[in-house]
């Protein structure tokens, strides 16, 4: 069994990699957010020639952050720490946001994969392989 990783949101922990119910309930939030905000997610990564670079996942999610809502960041906290809204509008804190969504990245395969699998579509590719982000 993986090690457990706790992320702290004012005086409440999570645990940070899902299972079971929990995990299917926070790749559906995940889907729901890239079906949302994606296209802006896509469009600020894109460079001049149209393809995308990725950079590490802070320096995307610094990126993202500086053309979204503060709504989505809210909801992109909420889906990555599992608090709540109510919580999330609290303690957003947009460092804590970029370390925990790198150490999700690391530690919970699903995320990768639905990301993975988000951005291959949007590249055009239609390989099985998975596209590597930095």
């Amino acid at each position: 069994m993986a090690e457990e990783i706790l992320v702290m949101v004012g005086e409440k922990q999570y645990s940070l990699v899902k299972r079971g119910r929990k995990q299917a309930e926070q790749v559906a939030q995940l889907t729901g957010w890239l079906t949302k905000y994606g296209q802006t997610f896509i469009d600020v990564l894109t460079n001049a020639e149209g393809e995308i670079e990725f950079g590490t996942i802070g320096d995307m999610i610094m990126k993202l952050a500086g053309v979204v809502s503060a709504d989505a960041l809210i909801d992109l906290y909420v889906l990555v720490t599992g608090c709540s809204k109510s919580e999330a509008d609290e303690w957003f804190d947009v460092a804590q946001l970029i370390d925990i969504t790198v150490e999700l990245f690391e530690k919970q395969e699903s995320f990768k994969k639905v990301l993975n699998r988000f951005f291959s579509k949007k590249q055009g590719t239609d390989s099985t392989e998975e596209q590597s982000m930095s």
